[in-house]
């Protein structure tokens, strides 16, 4: 079986993070907001990505389960195995 890389903590901090705007943020009242403040803003990817780990059926703690199943040899069985290649053969049909 393929090993699945880079699952890890899929919280909104581990979204990929867009390069900072050297422009001067501009507050809703017009004015420039005081030097030495910072903004962070999120590429529409990052963005997507956040809303799609939280909308997400599979949880970390799922996937960490998994994982352990599989360092334990106990992820594939005989039964797992026949399911997958039935729906496989439903979804190619």
């Amino acid at each position: 079986m393929t090993a699945i890389i880079n699952i890890g903590n899929l919280s909104a901090a581990s979204a990929p993070i867009a390069p900072v705007q050297t422009h001067v943020p501009v507050a809703s009242s017009g004015t420039a907001q005081p030097q030495g403040s910072d903004t962070v803003e999120f590429s529409t990817f990052g963005q997507a990505l956040s809303q799609a780990t939280e909308l997400s059926s599979l949880s970390v703690a799922r996937i960490r389960a998994i994982r352990a199943e599989i360092a334990k040899g106990t992820f594939e069985t005989p039964e797992r195995l026949a399911g997958t290649a039935a729906r496989l053969t439903e979804i190619v049909g």
